[in-house]
């Protein structure tokens, strides 16, 4: 049976315990579903893709 997807781990990405959990949450599901490489999720980026995912809901565009 071949296989339908491949499991990664990283380390370094402690729980988070704050709002910026929920946008972690939803960047990663985007870029393992869209074959992404997730080390690109930054702590440091959570303040822009909040920002960009609020103007993509206001607009009717949220492509989490």
């Amino acid at each position: 049976m071949d296989k339908l997807f491949e499991i990664q781990t990283r380390a370094n990405y402690g729980q988070q315990n704050d709002a910026n959990s929920r946008v972690f949450l939803l960047k990663f599901a985007y870029y393992i579903s869209s074959s992404l490489d997730i080390d690109h999720i930054q702590h440091e980026n959570m303040p822009f893709f909040t920002l960009k995912l609020a103007i993509e809901f206001i607009r009717g565009r949220a492509f989490v």
